[in-house]
C-alpha cells in the first residue's frame, strides 16, 4: 500500500497538470502538487482547507461569494459536468490576476475530493486580444460600408441635380 501511495503520488507530482486532494466532510487539504501551488500563486501552508483555500484566491469579497456559492452548488448537485469551471479568476499571494480551468472529481464513498487545475492565462489573454480587434476590425468595416453607403447617396444626389440643369 505505501509502494501504491508513493507510485500514485510521484504521477500526480509530476503531471502538467495541478492536482490537490481534501477530505468532502471538512475541507481539509490532504495534498497539493507543486504546480497546483504554482498556478494559483499561494503556498502549500497557507492553502491547508478549501475555507482558506476560497478566502485567498477569491479575494474580492463580491466574487468570493458568488464562485463560493457558484462551486458548493455544483459540488452538492453530483452532477459531474457542473463540476468543471474555466476561466475562473484566481489572485495570487503577490496580487496577480490568473485565469484557470478547475475540474473537481469527488469519491463520495472515500470522503475525497480531487481537484485538477490547468493555467488558462495566457489563452484568456489571447482570446481577449482577439475579441479586441475583431471589435476594431468590425468599427472600420462599418465605416467603410457607411462612407460607401454616403458616396453612393452623394452620386444619386450629384445625378438628379445635373439631370435637373440639363432640363432648365
Amino acid at each position: 500500500l505505501q509502494n501504491r501511495n508513493k507510485y500514485i503520488e510521484a504521477i500526480m507530482g509530476n503531471m502538467p497538470i495541478g492536482f490537490a486532494v481534501n477530505t468532502i466532510d471538512d475541507g481539509d487539504v490532504k495534498y497539493l502538487n507543486k504546480l497546483f501551488e504554482t498556478i494559483y500563486g499561494w503556498p502549500k501552508e497557507v492553502l491547508t482547507n478549501t475555507s482558506m483555500f476560497f478566502e485567498k484566491v477569491f479575494p474580492e469579497k463580491e466574487y468570493h461569494e458568488k464562485m463560493k456559492t457558484q462551486i458548493v452548488s455544483d459540488m452538492q448537485s453530483g452532477d459531474p459536468k457542473r463540476m468543471r469551471w474555466n476561466n475562473l479568476k484566481v489572485t495570487t499571494n503577490k496580487g496577480e490576476t490568473r485565469y484557470v480551468l478547475a475540474h473537481n472529481i469527488p469519491l463520495i464513498d472515500q470522503n475525497i475530493m480531487i481537484s485538477t487545475v490547468q493555467d488558462v492565462t495566457k489563452r484568456k489573454e489571447a482570446e481577449e486580444k482577439i475579441n479586441k480587434q475583431l471589435s476594431e476590425l468590425q468599427r472600420w468595416h462599418d465605416t467603410m460600408i457607411n462612407r460607401e453607403e454616403k458616396t453612393i447617396e452623394l452620386k444619386i444626389e450629384v445625378n438628379r441635380l445635373l439631370q435637373k440643369l440639363g432640363q432648365a
